[in-house]
């Protein structure tokens, strides 16, 4: 049986990079814990995945769980991260001496993680993620130990932004709206821009999730105790992530609901207005009608936007959709300018996501920050003489024309509908006397089309030094240079790891 000599069933694999020594637990693979009758029953999936039927288990990393039910929504992207390069048969040989492999698109690139089938036991049971319902189900802790593996341990994985999760495990971009929803609550029903943001994003595919606060360092034990009372008075508990399912708007009532999704487990549902027992759904047959309401113990549960603003207190957007046709460029600054640039030709209007990747804090020792970068999109007519027309902002999805703004953060965006044109794409980074002479990252291209079919077409170039693009010039000449063996990933729809390539185009 294989044994990962990488992520050995060790205490190390647990508690590396942790604050605090954690609890020693022992290993065993589900053949060693569960009946015997059970023993040739064991798979990854029994039955097609169903959201919130995951047991969290004690690790304490919610954000993770929370991605994970919100990926399971989509049940072919799920099974997909489990799909083996090499094909179905490479799978099968590998499961039957107890190996494992799970996508992810870490730090901006795919890659396979392979681990073996030992999990952290106690009791008989495995102590982190699992089947709710099925102990010889394993895909939800063989996902997470491929996670926690891929950021040196499972303590490592204790706290971060489910957002990031998101994006490991789909690719797709995403958009935090902390500061929006706390604005929102403020606002007159007509100018909450945000509310009719997720209305159309949910509406276009994406990924909607909030989060209710966490711990308070500057509380005490007992003032945080009465945060978790009251959270839990309501159905709802501190420090975790829901999915935001659907969201109506009925302006005839004055009213706004949202669906959400519990991925904690059933028996802990919001109790509030709008909740499964309230009796507003029998007073507003219309509404019920429309939400397509039915008391049920399925882990969702409708309550009023404003209900949300009072008591979640972040969340954001991933932008999953399809078709998705995903390109992956791997580049480097070297001594502040791009290894390479994006020669970008649009024949007819086409949704494209273009994004920065740096390595994750989370994978990397205390005090590693991310460099500020950014990206600037400029258009030309002659080949030559250019005028930039976009700059990525906070916003992913509101570029400016005329601000440069350099943001330090993990996964940098722009996301634009091209109309039909040449385009000059430039990643930028913030030139600094402490700047490391090459900072590598990733360069992520995500388009409703394919490249190189004839509706889009991308060539890998560089542009000199002295261009004044890099000076923040809003308007420069310059003459790209065809850059060869640029390595980079095709992953079009529904393919489950992308192929590599080398070339001076995407094709």
């Amino acid at each position: 049986m294989f044994i990962d000599p990488e992520f050995p069933p060790e205490q190390a694999s647990i508690e590396t990079g942790a604050k605090k020594p954690m609890k020693q637990l022992a290993w065993a693979r589900p053949q060693m814990f569960l009946p015997e009758e059970m023993a040739d029953q064991i798979r990854l999936f029994r039955i097609p995945p169903i959201p919130g039927k995951v047991d969290a288990g004690d690790l304490g990393d919610s954000w993770v769980m929370c991605s994970v039910a919100a990926v399971t929504e989509d049940k072919g992207r799920l099974v997909g991260m489990f799909r083996h390069p090499d094909g179905k048969e490479a799978a099968q040989r590998e499961h039957a001496v107890g190996a494992y492999r799970v996508t992810f698109c870490k730090n901006g690139w795919w890659r396979t993680v392979l681990v073996d089938s030992y999990l952290p036991v106690s009791g008989g049971r495995p102590k982190y993620a699992k089947s709710m319902n099925d102990p010889a189900e394993i895909w939800p802790s063989i996902l997470e130990k491929a996670y926690a593996k891929l950021h040196g341990s499972y303590a490592r994985i204790i706290t971060g932004d489910p957002l990031h999760a998101l994006h490991d495990m789909t690719g797709f971009s995403t958009l935090r709206f902390d500061g929006l929803l706390a604005e929102s609550g403020s606002k007159k029903r007509s100018e909450d821009e945000l509310f009719q943001d997720l209305i159309r994003g949910i509406r276009a595919g994406y990924t909607v999730i909030v989060n209710t606060p966490g711990k308070d360092p500057k509380a005490s034990d007992e003032k945080e105790d009465d945060l978790s009372q009251q959270y839990k008075s309501v159905g709802l508990l501190t420090g975790h992530a829901y999915t935001i399912l659907d969201a109506k708007d009925f302006p005839d009532h004055d009213i706004s609901v949202v669906k959400i999704r519990n991925a904690w487990g059933h028996g802990i549902e919001w109790n509030g207005d709008w909740g499964d027992n309230d009796e507003r759904w029998s007073q507003y047959p219309d509404i019920a009608e429309e939400c397509n309401f039915q008391k049920a113990d399925d882990g969702t549960f409708w309550m009023t936007w404003e209900e949300v603003q009072k008591y979640f207190t972040g969340g954001g957007i991933c932008f999953s959709h399809t078709p998705a046709y995903d390109y992956r460029i791997n580049s480097a600054f070297n001594d502040a300018i791009p290894s390479c640039v994006l020669e970008v030709e649009v024949n007819s209007p086409t949704w494209i996501t273009f994004v920065i990747s740096q390595e994750d804090k989370l994978s990397r020792e205390y005090g590693y920050e991310y460099q500020p970068v950014m990206l600037s999109v400029a258009e030309s007519s002659d080949d030559k003489n250019f005028k930039v027309v976009m700059n990525s902002t906070v916003s992913g999805v509101r570029p400016s024309p005329d601000k440069w703004t350099f943001l330090k953060g993990r996964d940098i965006s722009l996301i634009q509908k091209f109309e039909a044109g040449k385009y000059l794409v430039v990643p930028r980074i913030l030139a600094s006397d402490n700047l490391p002479e090459q900072v590598p990252y990733v360069l992520g291209v995500i388009a409703n089309r394919e490249i190189g079919a004839g509706e889009i077409d991308i060539k890998f170039s560089s542009i000199e030094a002295s261009c004044a693009v890099f000076e923040n010039y809003p308007t420069f000449s310059t003459t790209p240079a065809s850059v060869d063996d640029v390595q980079f990933q095709k992953r079009p729809p529904g393919a489950g790891f992308p192929a590599v390539s080398q070339g001076s185009r995407i094709e």
